[in-house]
């Protein structure tokens, strides 16, 4: 069974390398069985903040202080995979789907290098698959028309309704990647 996990991150920043994840989202699909998640975390010490990326989501440092360490978020991630897959086995991944998912692997990665676990590619396949790639095969008849490609931009392209107050938290994000993905897999007839 392919077991999925649509997944989105929200950061300080946008320097991979550098920056700190304060939410991580998504929604897992295992069959029949579906299970939506979002994780508030506080950041490292030395991750790089950049305050512009709170201006969409009314976010603070201060309020990212508040959260959970990263240690508690991360056991709190794994107990929920480790339902779904078996790190042990290597035929047993999480197909991950993201809007611009290269961005929120690399994240995710460094997350993991950062609290001194080597797991990360226990639980997901490699390579990620990229909606907004997917999008722009799908749209590049109409790309010239769309002012940017941003999610909120190719769902509304795509006639999916957007709430804007949801738009940069993890798990709108990822259920709203979702959306698009699915109506680009069925107009495409994957």
């Amino acid at each position: 069974m392919v077991k999925q996990l649509f997944i989105d991150t929200e950061t300080t920043g946008v320097n991979v390398n550098a920056v700190g994840m304060y939410q991580l989202g998504g929604v897992i699909v295992a069959g029949r069985r579906e299970e939506e998640f979002e994780f508030n975390c506080d950041i490292f010490e030395e991750d790089e903040v950049n305050t512009d990326a709170f201006e969409n989501n009314g976010m603070s440092i201060e309020k990212i202080s508040s959260f959970p360490s990263p240690e508690i978020v991360l056991g709190k991630f794994i107990d929920l995979m480790d339902k779904y897959v078996d790190r042990y086995d290597r035929r047993d991944k999480f197909v991950v789907i993201g809007y611009g998912s290269e961005f929120d692997q690399q994240i995710l990665r460094n997350w993991f290098y950062k609290l001194d676990d080597d797991y990360f590619g226990s639980w997901f396949w490699h390579p990620w698959v990229c909606v907004m790639n997917l999008a722009m095969f799908a749209c590049q008849v109409s790309r010239a028309e769309m002012q940017n490609f941003k999610l909120k931009t190719v769902a509304e392209h795509l006639e999916i309704p957007v709430v804007d107050e949801k738009l940069h938290t993890a798990l709108y994000d990822a259920k709203l990647a979702r959306e698009v993905y699915s109506k680009i897999v069925a107009c495409l007839g994957i």
